[in-house]
């Protein structure tokens, strides 16, 4: 299946390389002063530049379901002329009659649409299909990034812990003398 022109093979290679790039992003980003795992992903979470991406895409998304639900508003139009005529009328005894005249047109127009074939229920099935989509891309971004993060934690914790277990341990231990060699 082709999603947008794009094999699937190549929106993998894609999505893998946009987690390797917010792994990197992550690493840069997440403070080394986060003592627990918690505190680091809610850090993650907040600053992540990915995430904050693709929350506003699903924002602007969003706005099509709105734009669709105006289908069934009505539509209001207003119009207004003004202007000015010089008006000049001959009189039958050789005088002459003239005027200035203003005229004036307002006018508004209001049009409720009461069936279109379907056209805007349909345009609101598709813009919410569409924000469903956009949910759960960001449900995978999290994860992705979420994943990135826990990893990156796990693996400072575990080198943290064998640095520690290197400094305790003394490099050679001595060695007990032998009984009985002279």
């Amino acid at each position: 299946m082709r999603i947008a022109g794009v094999a699937p093979v190549a929106l993998r290679r894609a999505c893998s390389s946009a987690a390797l790039a917010g792994a990197l992003a992550l690493w840069l980003v997440v403070p080394a002063s986060a003592d627990t795992l918690p505190q680091a992903l809610v850090h993650v979470y907040q600053m992540n530049p990915q995430l904050n991406a693709q929350r506003a895409q699903l924002r602007a998304t969003d706005e099509n379901v709105s734009q669709a639900l105006s289908g069934y508003r009505p539509q209001i139009s207003a119009g207004l002329s003004a202007g000015a005529q010089a008006l000049n009328n001959g009189l039958p005894g050789g005088g002459s009659q003239s005027a200035t005249l203003h005229p004036r047109m307002v006018g508004l127009t209001i049009t409720q649409p009461l069936f279109n074939g379907f056209r805007t229920a349909n345009s609101v099935r598709q813009a919410e299909s569409q924000v469903r989509s956009g949910r759960e891309a960001l449900r995978n971004v999290e994860q992705t990034i979420f994943i990135t993060a826990i990893t990156a934690y796990m693996s400072v914790v575990a080198d943290q812990a064998s640095a520690h277990r290197r400094r305790s341990v003394p490099l050679s231990a001595p060695r007990p003398a032998a009984a009985g060699r002279s």
